[in-house]
């Protein structure tokens, strides 16, 4: 019941929002491409074009940037990761103008901002927003990753992505 379920759910979505033939999600912003990437909707025929119109659309028309939201950043980071993309990540991560991870440090953050615009009155500045990269650092840069069918991480592999420009990485992660 619920395999038919999902394909229902999945047939009805990519009926709403693929744009046939080129891989773009409704509406083709990055967390569109990112959430349906990362929750496997992207036919297998159309994978690589939905990747490719993510990773144009930081590169290109966000100059190495994520706009991906709250809730499309986390997935952003897993996907362009899986799919080979780690330098790029790596890349957007640490960019020192705005928006970004890097531009808080370069303004002074010891904590994560729940926005990525600093403000003296307005926004937290100890907030857990934009907090999906501390995992990205663990499961790609450390490589500590649960495998698919685990349990918690009753299983894990590891599968570190090696980044040029970075000469180490240290991380463990206390489990069962």
């Amino acid at each position: 019941y619920y395999a038919d379920l999902a394909e229902a759910i999945k047939a009805a979505y990519l009926k709403r929002f693929l744009e046939p033939g080129t891989g773009i999600f409704s509406p083709g912003t990055q967390a569109a491409q990112a959430f349906a990437l990362f929750l496997n909707m992207a036919p297998e025929e159309q994978r690589q074009a939905a990747v490719k119109h993510l990773v144009e659309d930081v590169k290109a028309k966000r100059e190495g940037h994520f706009a991906t939201g709250i809730f499309g950043t986390r997935y952003a980071l897993d996907v362009l990761s899986q799919e080979g993309y780690g330098q790029m990540v790596y890349d957007v991560v640490n960019h020192r103008d705005f928006p970004g991870w890097g531009y808080m440090l370069a303004n002074g953050a010891t904590t994560l901002w729940e926005h990525w615009e600093m403000s003296d009155n307005t926004y937290s500045h100890n907030h857990p927003m934009f907090g999906s990269v501390s995992q990205w650092f663990f499961n790609w840069l450390g490589g500590i990753q649960p495998e698919s069918d685990a349990v918690g991480f009753n299983r894990i592999a590891i599968r570190p992505q090696f980044i040029r420009d970075l000469d180490w990485v240290r991380c463990t992660y206390d489990s069962i």
